[in-house]
């Protein structure tokens, strides 16, 4: 049996003003959560107690069982602190872009700031006013989520987030948003510039560059460092052409070249060209 159930089996009740009772007409102390809204606790024997926050014994009560056949609620001014009648919905965040008016062809960045979120000076999240604690994506960016359709979650980069609170809609004639010192989760006021891709790569600390050059050097030729100075170093220009020297050693004309002629040799001494 479900904990909102089992609540509202042994009389427990949040009035339409969200104040926690029960039947016996006595009122109930709740806690304060950090974000989550009040929750209170019941006993349910052997010394053992469940955890029911008011906005979902609310929409319990409110609802009835078709409660249960959606993964959240909603709560509609955005504040899980006001688990009144009127401000409970079901669903999570979709019903709220109605209840706030929030057009569906806004930019994602405005959109979150209209649902509460914002991103302080430190580069820290808050929803309402409170902190929340993000994810990060596959390439290490931190993310935050909100519906924006029904069932459908729509990702936004924080560093986005913050360009947009510092910048406005200039964000939008740049390509990118650059951390300046290289560290993609510092997403502090003074770390974010907008800027285009090459100004991006030089915020890069040194030895990632290097590391990247690398990579992309075999990605590109198929050998390693080591491979390559060979190569080089065997190379006599006087007796071989590229295309004869590429022949004898059955590696393609144009990868020899590369090797030969490119600057990826200053990789091999941890230098950058």
């Amino acid at each position: 049996m479900l904990k909102e159930k089992i609540a509202f089996d042994r009389g427990y009740r949040v009035s339409k003003e969200g104040v926690l009772y029960n039947l016996n007409g006595r009122n109930y102390k709740t806690q304060k959560t950090k974000a989550s809204g009040f929750r209170f606790f019941v006993n349910i024997g052997n010394k053992k107690n469940i955890t029911v926050y008011l906005g979902r014994l609310q929409a319990y009560q409110k609802f009835g069982n078709q409660f249960f056949e959606y993964k959240g609620i909603t709560y509609l001014d955005g504040s899980s602190f006001n688990p009144s009648f009127d401000n409970i919905s079901l669903g999570k965040g979709f019903e709220r872009f109605r209840f706030l008016d929030i057009p569906f062809n806004l930019s994602k960045e405005e959109t979150a700031l209209r649902l509460g979120f914002s991103v302080n000076n430190d580069g820290q999240i808050l929803y309402n006013g409170f902190l929340k604690r993000p994810a990060i994506s596959g390439l290490g960016y931190q993310i935050i989520s909100f519906q924006r359709v029904l069932g459908r979650s729509t990702l936004l980069f924080v560093h986005r987030l913050q360009a947009y609170q510092k910048f406005g809609k200039k964000l939008f004639n740049f390509p990118l948003v650059r951390h300046l010192n290289g560290d993609k989760l510092d997403n502090s006021f003074n770390n974010i510039l907008l800027g285009d891709h090459a100004q991006n790569y030089k915020d890069i600390p040194k030895n990632e560059q290097i590391t990247r050059y690398k990579k992309a050097a075999i990605s590109r030729s198929g050998f390693s460092p080591q491979e390559r100075k060979s190569f080089r170093d065997s190379f006599d220009g006087s007796l071989d052409t590229v295309s004869s020297y590429a022949r004898k050693l059955n590696v393609p004309q144009s990868t020899m070249y590369s090797i030969i002629n490119s600057k990826s040799k200053y990789l091999d001494n941890v230098r950058i060209g």
